[in-house]
């Protein structure tokens, strides 16, 4: 579905991982977080930006044994914002039924 979302203009995936905290964390790690790994790497094939800092990647991606604590750090934990830029959008965003690639359009905010 995001991968289809992409194709039709969408410059922006939001995944919420609801199972982190919901069973746990050896559950998690054996029966959720392959799938999510496998998720965001299809978004991520699409060209889509993935927000995980570099240095996550090997642990996000399974190339080594972890232990679960440090996955549900690194899915909860918040993204820098000073690595991130606000700007104003288009009050379309606040509504559900609008769904365009124009609502992450910077808009001025002059009268």
């Amino acid at each position: 579905y995001a991968a289809l979302q992409v194709a039709a203009g969408a410059r922006a995936i939001q995944v919420f991982d609801s199972w982190v905290g919901a069973m746990a964390p050896d559950d998690y790690v054996r029966f959720a977080a392959p799938y999510s790994r496998a998720m965001i790497e299809r978004i991520r094939a699409t060209g889509v930006p993935v927000i995980l800092p570099r240095e996550k990647w090997a642990t996000w991606l399974g190339e080594y044994e972890v232990d679960p604590d440090e996955l549900r750090w690194m899915i909860l934990r918040p993204y820098p914002a000073a690595l991130m830029r606000a700007y104003p959008v288009d009050v379309r965003v606040g509504n559900v039924r609008n769904n365009d690639a124009a609502l992450l359009d910077e808009i001025s905010l002059a009268a």
